[in-house]
């Protein structure tokens, strides 16, 4: 995983409440400035890395200006399936949401 990604996974992870992915409005894609093209090449990244047994499945939200524009699982047959409600354990991973959070406090001038 790059850095850049990592970072973002991060910052939503830091961003999320305790609203579900399924409580948000959904929006059309290009409504809030995505493509809806480049969306599906998201799920069959996804998908991709699941069949090659590079992850054992995962969920991915993506949300703009408060409105869901993707949410969907990905997994194998012959793993426990996941669900779009399925909750994470964050193992290991304080030194990275406690920068990302500086980071965030010093952009707001906090």
């Amino acid at each position: 995983m790059n850095a850049r990604l990592f970072h973002s996974v991060v910052l939503i992870c830091l961003a999320a409440r305790t609203i579900s992915a399924q409580e948000l409005p959904i929006s059309k894609p290009e409504e809030v400035g995505f493509s809806s093209a480049k969306l599906a090449r998201v799920g069959d990244i996804m998908q991709r890395r699941v069949d090659e047994r590079r992850i054992a499945g995962g969920v991915v939200a993506i949300a703009r200006h408060g409105k869901l524009v993707f949410l969907e699982s990905f997994d194998r047959e012959d793993y426990k399936r996941m669900r779009t409600d399925s909750i994470f354990r964050l193992y290991s991973m304080s030194k990275a949401i406690t920068t990302a959070a500086s980071i965030i406090l010093v952009d707001e001038g906090v």
